[in-house]
């Protein structure tokens, strides 16, 4: 019988899975984690990655913009001015 994982085990496993370009299945037989633990930390993963859809009004100050689109189709439109607000937002996805 194999230990139980953790959070702090498998959550890194799951970013790594994320850039290897592996399948799921693929990726556990290499790592020879069970699939199915695999699929059930993939998931715990995915939901405390989730993205919050709490919008706050920003009042541009310049006319100048910088438009991020996110694969969801949600569009965002800056001042570029703010770059600390644009980082933050990069990082996001």
């Amino acid at each position: 019988m194999s230990k139980r994982k953790t959070k702090g085990e498998m959550f890194p496993l799951i970013e790594e899975w994320q850039r290897s370009g592996l399948s799921q299945k693929a990726f556990c037989i290499d790592r020879e984690v069970d699939l199915s633990v695999f699929t059930y930390w993939r998931r715990k993963h995915n939901q405390a990655h989730e993205f919050k859809s709490e919008f706050v009004e920003l009042i541009p100050t310049s006319t100048q913009t910088c438009e991020i689109s996110y694969p969801n189709g949600v569009v965002v439109r800056l001042p570029t001015s703010d770059t600390q607000i644009l980082k933050l937002l990069i990082n996001v996805i």
